[in-house]
């Protein structure tokens, strides 16, 4: 036989959440029923979800777009301390210990070793 009860689902901590958040706008904004504060809330929730979705976005389209070469996480690639070409013609007059010294301090691993 089959059961023809309609069973109300138990409601989840999201469902707690927009109940508690419906209660409080109904409160402050003086909501005459319930469902106009059910309401507000989902058109208020809808807002802020399409908001952070822009916002995250504008962030990655931001990143893309950056003129210093970056990508999202990635180092700058256009900073030189000196031009390799540079170096590479006046090899003999290269004062090496001086740029060490610089691509230390600046933090350019890869340029230390690389005149190193």
């Amino acid at each position: 036989a089959f059961i023809y009860e309609f069973k109300t689902p138990e409601k989840n901590a999201w469902d707690r959440f927009k109940e508690w958040l419906a209660n409080f706008f109904k409160n402050i904004f003086k909501f005459t029923d319930s469902k106009s504060a059910n309401d507000f809330v989902d058109i208020l929730l809808r807002v802020i979800a399409i908001l952070i979705v822009l916002a995250v976005i504008y962030m990655i389209v931001k990143s893309i777009m950056n003129k210093e070469g970056q990508w999202v996480f990635g180092k700058n690639s256009d900073r030189k301390i000196i031009n390799y070409d540079e170096i590479e013609k006046n090899l003999h007059k290269v004062d090496f210990e001086k740029l060490i010294q610089k691509s230390l301090e600046s933090g350019e691993n890869r340029l230390t070793i690389r005149y190193y």
